[in-house]
């Protein structure tokens, strides 16, 4: 037919071989296609029909205002489901964490994990702020290292204010190092011992309690103490040490716990030792001379000595010993007069004396007798004179010699003498 309709009522159109030319459809066997030309086909139900087809395979075009509802989307193994041109939109939480592997993901909002996040030890870059509870150790083989790269002025570790505990560097329930905000009474704690060999602290300021139990204090220009200082059995060394409670001039000496002071009586100027009195419970040594408390031994010369010593009731010894020969003399020069004085007067039977004696014997004696007021001079053994014995004074010379008596011989050039 060239032109025209044809109407099939009832029954079918079989084509066994060949094909059927629709306008530009052509239909061979299972094949719809356009007869010419690069034309499209379209399927069109009429109203608000739909176009039903239960089983399709479509390898190319484009599927445009279609909603799928009801079934699934395989995507084959190896292929992409691109849509990048366009948007995908998924409903809240429709996609698992686990089901993103590979690829970068852009902006994103993640408000709630429901689990650990893993990133396979990779980083985290250009953080703005991040708020943790706690941030620990992944691997202890690899540690943990909180770098502060920024520039200057810029690593901060920024603490709350007015906080009696704002930030705490602890080991279990141990506090190391406490950092307190607290207003007016910021401070850093130290709760353990500290180490800083081989460095320098460049200003310290101002501290206010201490215990330094050993090291060096060194270029020291100013120290004031609040209160003693105890260096315990050590040795403090000092170039000048001035002490604010000595007197200039006087000798110091250590009293109680050895505590320095110093006295007016004992004083020193020049190459003068200046004492009010002087005490000592052995000896005092100058040069060969002991002074003990009752005698001064003088030694000259080796094993030569001269002592004066005093004895009970007030004696009075002195003796020289020359240990080589006998010359150790005892000389007396006086520019004046040498008096030998006697306060025993010689009562009650008490004969006083003043004797002089050779090899510890008497030979001349100046006696008070037996009553007083009735001295004189006995002579043990031979007296040879050269000149007069005159008695008196100077004033009263004829007062005369009231006796002499002698023992020996008594040999004169020239004697007036009377019988007693």
């Amino acid at each position: 037919m060239d032109s025209g309709n044809v109407t099939l009522t009832n029954g079918n159109l079989l084509v066994n071989s060949g094909h059927v030319d629709i306008d530009n459809i052509k239909i061979d066997g299972q094949t719809i296609s356009t007869v010419t030309g690069d034309e499209a086909i379209n399927i069109t139900p009429h109203g608000t029909g739909s176009v039903v087809i239960s089983k399709v395979d479509i390898n190319a075009g484009t599927i445009d205002g279609a909603t799928i509802a009801t079934s699934d989307i395989t995507v084959g193994s190896g292929k992409t489901l691109d849509v990048s041109a366009g948007t995908l939109t998924l409903a809240d939480d429709q996609i698992s964490g686990d089901k993103v592997s590979g690829g970068t993901i852009g902006t994103v909002t993640i408000t709630e994990l429901g689990g650990h996040l893993s990133l396979g030890d990779n980083n985290i870059t250009n953080v703005g702020d991040l708020n943790a509870d706690s941030i620990s150790v992944d691997d202890a083989a690899v540690g943990l290292d909180i770098q502060f790269g920024g520039n200057t002025t810029l690593n901060k570790i920024s603490l709350t204010d007015n906080l009696a505990d704002a930030l705490n560097i602890t080991e279990g329930s141990n506090s190391y190092i406490k950092f307190t905000t607290t207003n007016s009474s910021e401070q850093i704690v130290f709760g353990k011992n500290s180490t800083f060999a081989g460095t320098t602290i460049a200003d310290l300021g101002t501290v206010t309690t201490a215990d330094i139990n050993g090291g060096t204090f060194d270029g020291i220009t100013s120290l004031t103490a609040g209160n003693n200082l105890d260096i315990g059995a050590y040795d403090f060394r000092a170039a000048t040490l001035t002490a604010d409670g000595l007197t200039s001039g006087r000798v110091v000496f250590a009293g109680t716990n050895g505590v320095l002071s110093d006295d007016s009586d004992l004083t020193f100027s020049g190459d003068t030792l200046t004492a009010t009195k002087y005490s000592a419970t052995t000896s005092y040594t100058v040069g060969s001379t002991v002074i003990t408390d009752d005698s001064i031994v003088m030694t000259p010369s080796t094993d030569d000595t001269i002592t004066i010593a005093g004895a009970t009731n007030g004696a009075l010894g002195i003796t020289t010993v020359d240990n080589a020969a006998n010359a150790a003399h005892i000389t007396a020069t006086a520019d004046g007069d040498i008096t030998l004085n006697t306060k025993n007067i010689g009562n009650s039977g008490n004969d006083a004396k003043i004797a002089f004696q050779y090899n510890d014997a008497d030979r001349v004696r100046v006696r008070s007798g037996t009553t007083a007021g009735a001295p004189y001079l006995e002579v043990l053994g031979n007296v040879d004179i050269t000149g007069s014995i005159q008695g008196g004074t100077t004033a009263s010379p004829s007062a005369g010699v009231t006796n002499i008596r002698g023992s020996g011989f008594i040999h004169s050039g020239s004697a007036r003498m009377r019988q007693s």
